[in-house]
């Protein structure tokens, strides 16, 4: 098995999903502005599996 590969393949369709809703929504946002809005959401989502999935 190759995780890795499934690894990309997870987080490219979430950025590509991302992109798609901008695009459809008429691009209202800049893109540095999507990409701050993603940046913030990534982080989120791996601050919240790091107090989920790790142990002091």
């Amino acid at each position: 098995m190759n995780e890795e590969a499934y690894r990309k393949a997870f987080f490219a369709d979430g950025i590509s999903g991302w992109i798609e809703e901008w695009i459809k929504r008429g691009m209202p946002e800049t893109p540095g502005e999507l990409n701050e809005s993603l940046r913030r959401y990534v982080d989120d989502v791996l601050s919240n599996l790091n107090q989920l999935f790790v142990r002091p």
